[in-house]
């Protein structure tokens, strides 16, 4: 205190202090303390409060929610890449499958091509009687000289020989063709043997 009964106070560096503010647009004044050591009681401060159980959880549950959304999203495009490949593959294969009965077809028609000779000899050569043998004989040799014709002035028997040669048959179509012209010519009611001569011929014609 001094003479005139005023009480001074001696204020020293480490004494005095001061809070200023900063203006920050769109938040007003706020304190800022530049001096280290010194904290000011205005300023806001950080939470730190730790996270509650019932937080971790919730991360927990959604980082497990979106693991399992991840893998169920990539298994369905895996298994819709799958059936779509399965698709394009069904597809390529039943895409060849018109060509099955054409192959079928030509590869019928041509054996069909190299036997229907020897096939209709056969068929003609059956249940042959006196009544239809001059027919069945005709027919017979329209089907031989298919395979080989006969010359322009040979005669039927000359021609009958020179099969009979060609299938090794011994002179069987040569004794059917004498009965032919006696049935034909003579009046003779009789048959001759033509299912061998038939015979004959359709082994050649799987063979050549």
């Amino acid at each position: 205190m001094n003479g005139d009964g005023t009480d001074v106070y001696t204020l020293s560096n480490a004494d005095a202090h001061s809070w200023p503010e900063v203006y920050f647009p769109g938040f007003g004044w706020l304190p800022f303390e530049p001096t280290p050591g010194f904290s000011n009681p205005s300023s806001p401060t950080k939470s730190t409060t730790p996270p509650t159980a019932s937080s971790q959880s919730q991360q927990s549950s959604s980082s497990t929610s979106s693991s399992r959304s991840q893998a169920s999203s990539s298994q369905s495009s895996t298994s819709s890449s799958s059936r779509t490949t399965k698709a394009q593959q069904t597809s390529d294969i039943s895409g060849w499958w018109w060509l099955v009965p054409i192959v079928v077809g030509i590869t019928f028609l041509w054996w069909l091509q190299q036997r229907w000779l020897g096939l209709v000899a056969l068929f003609l050569s059956k249940h042959v009687t006196r009544t239809n043998y001059e027919q069945r004989y005709r027919q017979l040799l329209w089907l031989l000289n298919r395979q080989w014709t006969r010359q322009k002035g040979e005669t039927l028997l000359a021609y009958a020989k020179r099969v009979d040669e060609t299938l090794q048959l011994d002179g069987t179509f040569s004794q059917a063709t004498r009965q032919y012209e006696a049935s034909r010519f003579g009046g003779e009611a009789v048959t001759g043997e033509l299912h061998e001569v038939a015979r004959a011929f359709d082994a050649y014609q799987k063979h050549h």
